[in-house]
């Protein structure tokens, strides 16, 4: 029996590799996915965002520079006119300007940028609230340090980055049962199989080794490009990590199997699948926390399972501070739902359809 699952398991494997679509959705799609946010996503880190403004001062006065100075935000091009500095945020030289008459601070922004508008203004009114301080005269006795605990990521790429690797373990193991589980279905490879001494379980375990073991090259891939192209660091709990990548899988892999019980063919459960599977990248907290959504998609998210999935890899990628039980049980519970639901497939698919 062992040598039948190791030799199903090394087809199953070669297979994998000559299915360019898997390929792609598996391996190639997470990785592109990686190079897009992460070019968006590269400079949002702490202090690290600088902002190239173009300023025109028109005051003899050194006490606006004084105050710009304490910006560090600001990246400083100085013009000529007032004119120079609205033509160049209109034309998106710049993404922001300023000017300064020895009364009035006025900011320019470019409605384009809906996401970042906010930010410039909060950099413009930490320049007005300088001005004042030196003004008056006004002498800082408090200060106030901001420390972040529970994580070391925050919003940016960090944040994103366990996100793409869960996107690996989606398609590895939804698709799995949705596609692949369905195509040999259609193609009467079960129903071939069904005549070996093969058993169903026995074929479904090859299947779940070859995603698994997917899933981990992915996974591997997208930490590879992060460290040499972005330069990410992250402590990483690789005691962990390995086994959750194959139980995250698995977890997939279950909700791939209650979708191929309520379809006919694989071009049915692969549709379904792939509406799943967008609704998930929006309210799992992929991209974005999870927090930044309304009230009635948050409470959405908890019934989504690459919601546990994408934070607890954030959690073993030291991004968020999860309770170890708490991931314990969450895991526990949808590995267990998992295995049933793969076990009602091998009672309930008919085997010898196609």
């Amino acid at each position: 029996m062992f040598t039948r699952y190791l030799r199903l398991t090394k087809a199953l494997v070669l297979s994998f590799f000559r299915d360019l679509q898997s390929l792609f959705f598996s391996l190639v799609m997470p990785l592109m996915f990686l190079v897009i946010f992460g070019f968006m996503y590269a400079d949002m880190g702490d202090n690290a965002r600088i902002t190239q403004a173009a300023v025109y001062v028109n005051a003899s006065e050194t006490v606006f520079w004084q105050a710009l100075e304490g910006i560090p935000g600001f990246k400083v091009l100085e013009v000529e006119t007032q004119a120079q500095v609205e033509d160049m945020v209109r034309l998106q030289q710049v993404p922001v300007g300023l000017t300064w008459d020895g009364t009035e601070l006025v900011l320019y922004t470019n409605p384009v940028n809906i996401q970042d508008n906010t930010y410039y203004n909060q950099l413009a009114q930490g320049v007005k609230t300088s001005l004042d301080q030196e003004r008056m005269g006004v002498v800082e006795f408090v200060s106030l340090k901001r420390n972040a605990v529970g994580g070391d990521g925050g919003f940016g790429l960090p944040f994103i980055f366990p996100g793409i690797i869960a996107l690996g373990v989606v398609s590895s193991g939804l698709f799995a049962i949705t596609s692949s589980f369905m195509h040999y279905k259609d193609k009467k490879v079960l129903k071939r199989l069904v005549a070996t001494p093969m058993s169903r379980l026995g074929f479904l375990a090859a299947l779940m080794t070859t995603r698994g073991l997917v899933s981990i090259i992915s996974a591997l891939l997208v930490l590879a490009a992060g460290i040499l192209v972005f330069g990410i660091q992250l402590d990483v709990d690789w005691l962990l990590f390995i086994p959750y990548l194959l139980l995250s899988t698995l977890m997939m892999m279950g909700f791939g199997a209650l979708i191929t019980l309520i379809s006919k063919t694989a071009e049915n459960a692969t549709q379904i699948a792939s509406i799943l599977m967008t609704a998930m990248l929006f309210f799992s907290g992929i991209y974005f926390p999870v927090e930044f959504l309304p009230s009635y998609f948050q409470r959405a998210s908890t019934f989504l399972p690459l919601t546990y999935v994408a934070r607890g890899l954030r959690s073993i990628m030291g991004i968020e501070a999860l309770n170890h039980g708490r991931l314990f049980w969450e895991t526990a519970l949808l590995v267990s739902v998992s295995l049933v639901l793969i076990w009602l497939t091998t009672l309930y698919s008919d085997w010898s359809e196609g």
